[in-house]
């Protein structure tokens, strides 16, 4: 059978190499000129097990994140071979908890990682197959004592050192490229799908390419993996999704850096994180407050989010948002003051709620809620939420197609 995919994400490239693997005959459509070129690269890559969403007093967000993160190694070395991750992988990062701004306090903050663990363990002992890249560790995190080298004790009330770890995108997306090569996937870049249609048996997805000349695709499966616009996309074919809609666009700052900086993300309000890379002369910046550049409630995200991707970073990198982004997070880290930013790294967020962050009540912190995969016969639309969660829901997915599903994700 046909399988088009549309997007080249973290999510698009998951479901293609899991529809190919189980002999599907699979064609990627790709908006930007190469895949994974966008927001799936412009983020810190981490790989969550849960402890940013201890404002989710379900805990339906952390346990949906372990699941995740306790399949994410497993599944990409089914599809894609031995991976040395240890060759892509940063060091195990810190939590801090602000010390006169954080929603939660320290104790709920721990009280929650407690239920982490928890689940952690359960989840473990059930299946021996599960790990963290491999590893499978006792105890997921450690209250410190004392806080970590390079972090001021101004702001910050304590410190978390948890096994999550990050990986180096740039290199993750080289082997990712690799094997869409090996397997010969037709991918069809500078292709915007602009509606879906359902025929008799089969979809028509209607594409225009960078010329704006239209162009159909006829599959029999459609798997809608969009980030931005996945939502408007759905309701072309009459299905609806995702209720109160929330998109936020995110710039991160890439930049280069004399001194190795911590590893580290402020967590439980607006704040930020920073992650050094590899080699120790670049590291990556977000000042929630100033990296966040817009939001739209209505389902849509504006064409002058899209410039982002393509515009010289020059004039913006000199920009008093990014000075401020950089002085913001210094006050934390003060090393990071040192930060050169030579490179913009725009993405789109999309969750749900009507409000950012900073707000202890808002449906963001609780990403789970509408995370999963929404099916309408042979049309499948994939709310990845994270991440982290691209490689469980495209086994997912190979599940609903196979009739065998016992997960609703």
């Amino acid at each position: 059978m046909k399988a088009l995919v549309l997007g080249s994400g973290i999510q698009g490239l998951c479901a293609a190499f899991a529809l190919h693997d189980n002999g599907y005959d699979v064609q990627i459509i790709e908006k930007a000129n190469e895949v994974f070129s966008r927001t799936s690269l412009h983020q810190e890559g981490r790989v969550h097990m849960g402890f940013t969403y201890a404002l989710d007093r379900t805990g339906e967000t952390g346990n949906m994140m372990m699941h995740s993160a306790l399949n994410f190694s497993g599944a990409m070395e089914k599809w894609l071979g031995y991976i040395d991750w240890s060759s892509m992988l940063l060091d195990k990062g810190y939590y801090l908890i602000h010390k006169q701004e954080s929603l939660l306090s320290a104790q709920e903050v721990i009280s929650y990682y407690d239920n982490l663990q928890h689940i952690y363990t359960q989840l473990t002992e059930n299946d021996p197959n599960l790990s963290y890249f491999g590893q499978r560790p006792k105890k997921i995190f450690h209250v410190l004592d004392d806080l970590p080298k390079g972090v001021s004790d101004d702001h910050v009330a304590r410190a978390i050192l948890t096994e999550e770890r990050i990986i180096e995108m740039f290199k993750f997306k080289d082997i990712l490229i690799e094997n869409i090569n090996k397997r010969k996937i037709t991918v069809s870049t500078n292709s915007e799908v602009f509606a879906v249609k359902k025929m008799d048996r089969t979809f028509k997805v209607l594409v225009k390419d960078s010329s704006a000349i239209e162009r159909e695709y006829e599959s029999d499966i459609v798997v809608n993996c969009l980030w931005n616009n996945r939502i408007k996309l759905d309701k072309t074919i009459g299905i609806e999704t995702v209720g109160d809609p929330l998109y936020r666009f995110k710039v991160g700052l890439f930049g280069k850096i004399d001194n190795p900086l911590p590893n580290c993300t402020i967590i439980s309000g607006a704040f930020g994180n920073v992650s050094p890379r590899m080699d120790g002369d670049y590291a990556y910046i977000s000042w929630h407050v100033d990296s966040m550049r817009g939001m739209t409630t209505d389902g849509t995200t504006p064409d002058e989010w899209e410039e982002y991707f393509t515009k010289d970073p020059e004039q913006e990198l000199q920009s008093e948002w990014v000075k401020r982004a950089i002085a913001n997070m210094a006050e934390f880290v003060p090393q990071a003051i040192e930060l050169k930013p030579t490179k913009l790294l725009p993405g789109i967020i999309c969750s749900t709620g009507k409000t950012d962050i900073h707000d202890k009540q808002s449906r963001v912190h609780m990403r789970a809620e509408q995370m999963g995969i929404y099916q309408m016969g042979n049309y499948f639309s994939i709310n990845t939420g994270k991440f982290s969660s691209a490689p469980l829901l495209a086994d997912e997915l190979i599940q609903r197609l196979s009739g065998h599903s016992e997960k609703q994700y």
